[in-house]
């Protein structure tokens, strides 16, 4: 035992490691140092070649499982297939075939059952009844390596129209009734899930991805929590500072910048920050706190969404002369387009209380 004056040292689950444990995770039952954390959950979201054959037949699906997604338009169907902008005129009055798509986004939700027992498997099968038109037409289960007695409900890739006019939200706010919880679970996330596809340009996915960081805290209150251990706002963790070095003249260098990573000449080395952009097709955002009440869901979807197009818009004069890229800029732009942003607009008077001065990068 240490002394009353030491603070005591959780040494890490894993056999044959000594250093202190600090990432707990609950589907495991352990807490783990960093290097056996990121192991654990690397080699468990890696997919299988040894997988159930009848994968496609679960209730609730291994990791790995991602089916071919199911487009949710705005009209409220269904395709196979993702919507592309419209073709443009050059200046020489040749058609040019636009290599963007419409912005789709889709959110996994996390969610853990509190009884001492196991849940009732009728649970998830009425979820996916209440909520899909068709099978799995726009969630799907699947087990989730943090979550112990849990699944994550993950979403189609929609339009927000989708979401906001169409989507069966009830469904899921029933198993807040069969008890089960998202809001008070520290193993539980939710995470959107944005295409890189719809952004116009590196500059584009540049101020998106630089906004969440120069405006810690409003984006704290507003998605309700901080989390380093799953959704960290260190900048440097997300630029791989542990990368940088220091030359002959005791500068420091970086190894990587917010520029390069935009260009995908580089990306995170851990998903477990505020945005992560190792996903091959999508930029998830990890910082919002779950809930089953799924006005919260919505107002995530709708920031996303907003963020996205006032990012667009906004031009390097209006970043330096007028702090576009500040919180409060934004704030006025959501409230100008509320009809659009109602609930988003709502949150954002309710919870965030604070002015940051958008110096942090």
């Amino acid at each position: 035992m240490p002394a009353s004056s030491e603070e005591e040292i959780i040494i890490c689950t894993t056999d044959d490691c000594d250093q202190a444990g600090e990432y707990r995770n609950d589907y495991l039952r352990g807490m783990y140092c960093l290097n056996c954390h990121e192991g654990i959950m690397d080699n468990y979201y890696e997919e299988s070649d040894d997988d159930d054959d009848d994968n496609d037949d679960r209730i609730i699906h291994n990791y790995g499982y991602k089916p071919r997604p199911s487009f949710m338009r705005s009209d409220g169907t269904h395709s196979a297939y993702v919507t592309r902008l419209a073709p443009t005129v050059s200046k020489n009055g040749l058609i040019v075939t636009n290599p963007r798509t419409t912005l789709t986004m889709g959110f996994e939700l996390e969610t853990q059952c509190v009884s001492d027992d196991s849940f009732d498997s009728d649970i998830p099968r009425q979820l996916l009844l209440d909520v899909n038109p068709h099978t799995e037409s726009d969630i799907y289960l699947k087990e989730d390596g943090s979550v112990y007695n849990g699944f994550e409900i993950v979403s189609h890739p929609g339009e927000l129209d989708y979401f906001m006019n169409h989507f069966r939200w009830k469904g899921i706010e029933k198993l807040a009734r069969r008890e089960f919880q998202a809001w008070q679970r520290p193993c539980c996330g939710l995470h959107i899930h944005v295409a890189k596809s719809a952004f116009a340009d590196t500059a584009h996915k540049f101020k998106f991805i630089a906004f969440v960081y120069k405006n810690r805290p409003e984006m704290v209150q507003l998605s309700g929590r901080e989390n380093h251990e799953y959704a960290s706002y260190d900048l440097r963790r997300f630029l791989n500072g542990h990368r940088d070095w220091v030359d002959d003249n005791g500068k420091l260098v970086r190894h990587t910048n917010l520029i390069k990573m935009a260009k995908g000449e580089d990306a995170n080395n851990s998903r477990s920050v505020a945005v992560n952009i190792q996903n091959e097709k999508t930029i998830e955002l990890r910082l919002f706190r779950p809930s089953l009440k799924t006005e919260t869901v919505k107002v995530a979807l709708q920031f996303c969404d907003a963020l996205f197009n006032y990012s667009e818009h906004i031009t390097t004069h209006d970043i330096l002369q007028k702090g576009a890229l500040t919180f409060p800029e934004f704030r006025k732009w959501v409230t100008a387009n509320n009809e659009k942003y109602k609930i988003l607009d709502t949150r954002i008077s309710e919870k965030v209380k604070v002015k940051s001065t958008g110096r942090d990068l």
